[in-house]
């Protein structure tokens, strides 16, 4: 099986997702093929690795946030990087690039696994701390 695993900014910091991320990516290509596609990176990873030269230079909070321009460039070259690897699969690490994402996917025909490692399409922040209440649960 040939896995596009897709992150917005992997293999640059040792945050968290950053670690949980890379150490996912080097177990699965123990067993499939694997190719990583992120909006940029600032070293070289042991993966076949396409990052977009046009983001390189832009803060990383920009590309958490999103800009329409942006998911657009990036939906673009999504969508060519997948119609030359043809994977099987998409498993997409974070909802930064997940609107592009899922368009190219779409436009391809290829399923999406989407794997997010934050609380906010469980509870929002505001609202879960205003009820002291972090697994996005109702306790009231």
């Amino acid at each position: 099986m040939k896995i596009a695993f897709i992150s917005t900014i992997f293999g640059q910091k040792g945050y968290g997702a950053e670690i949980s991320s890379l150490l996912l990516a080097k177990i699965i290509k123990k067993k499939e093929e694997l190719f990583v596609i992120t909006a940029k990176t600032d070293k070289k990873l042991p993966f076949k690795t396409y990052s977009f030269p046009l983001l390189q230079k832009l803060p990383n909070l920009l590309l958490l946030v999103g800009h329409p321009l942006i998911d657009y460039y990036v939906y673009k070259k999504t969508t060519k990087i997948l119609m030359l690897e043809k994977p099987d699969v998409i498993h997409l690490q974070d909802y930064s690039m997940l609107i592009s994402t899922m368009k190219a996917a779409k436009k391809v025909g290829i399923p999406v696994v989407f794997t997010t490692r934050s609380y906010q399409f469980i509870c929002n922040l505001s609202a879960c701390l205003e009820r002291n209440n972090l697994n996005g649960h109702n306790s009231k």
